[in-house]
């Protein structure tokens, strides 16, 4: 017989043992799945060190006063750190409205402001973006970003990978 009175497989292996067996079996095989399918860098993934150029068209003059260099840039929704800034660049603001004919004219604002942020920080570079804390950012992409003590609106003007 299969199993003997005392409940084991070919009286060597208790049922519940092998039920256990497979249930470990179950688990280190969806942890695998999920690693290595979600794009989530493994314990000893190697991240590549990253420069960022964060773009921010239109935002007052004083929110540059909540930035300095060596405060750190983050993505807010997925909360993903870009990096720390390593410079500030800041502009005349950039806005579009209609003009009187009718026709779409760049201006400015008076107290408003354009600001370019270089932060370097760790990600995975890839042909598909590049990804901070296993968020994929890609340039062009506009992102609410908390840089410094500021809160701005803005996009992702560069990304590339530095030795």
């Amino acid at each position: 017989m299969i199993l003997d009175s005392k409940g084991k497989l070919f009286g060597k292996i208790s049922i519940i043992d092998i039920l256990v067996v497979l249930l470990i079996l179950g688990v280190a095989g969806g942890a695998f799945y999920k690693f290595s399918k979600s794009g989530t860098p493994g314990v000893f993934t190697q991240l590549d060190k990253i420069e960022a150029v964060l773009y921010i068209e239109d935002t007052p003059e004083f929110v540059v006063q909540a930035m300095q260099k060596g405060d750190i840039a983050r993505e807010v929704v997925q909360n993903a750190v870009f990096g720390i800034i390593t410079d500030i660049k800041a502009g005349p603001s950039v806005v579009f409205g209609v003009n009187d004919q009718g026709v779409w004219v760049k201006s400015t604002r008076p107290g408003y402001i354009s600001l370019e942020v270089t932060v370097q920080g760790e990600g995975l570079y890839g042909n598909n973006g590049v990804s901070f804390a296993n968020a994929l950012f890609y340039v062009g992409k506009s992102y609410e970003m908390k840089i410094g003590n500021g809160y701005v609106y803005g996009r992702i003007k560069s990304l590339k990978k530095v030795q």
